[in-house]
């Protein structure tokens, strides 16, 4: 296998490998919101998953999938286009993961978890 094969193999399996590492992150749980209430009330937990606070990080791992399939299936300048447009969404991955969680995200994801 050439240099420039081995190169080829290992950045589609490191870019799924980490594709999928962001797809299972946003769907644990990350926290438990115990809710106490007054007697005769009974206590409630609502639990609030990755994808709950940052929906974009799940998008754009689901994206950064089917772009290394579109990678596998292009040529030339697409597969350079392609290539770009990856690690634009490794970029936007980093960036929305190290983003602060608003007081308004986990209200909306409170909401959310009661409705479900």
């Amino acid at each position: 296998m050439s240099s420039a094969r081995r190169e080829y193999v290992g950045t589609l399996v490191l870019g799924a490998a980490g594709a999928a590492l962001v797809l299972i992150a946003v769907r644990q749980d990350w926290a438990r919101v115990l809710t106490v209430q007054p007697h005769p009330l009974p206590a409630s937990t609502a639990v609030v998953r990755g994808q709950d606070l940052l929906p974009a990080a799940g998008a754009l791992g689901l994206a950064a999938l089917a772009g290394l399939a579109a990678l596998v299936a292009t040529r030339r300048l697409a597969r350079r286009l392609t290539g770009g447009l990856l690690a634009a969404f490794g970029v936007a991955i980093i960036v929305t993961l190290s983003m602060p969680v608003t007081r308004s995200e986990e209200h909306t994801s409170e909401l959310q978890s009661h409705h479900d």
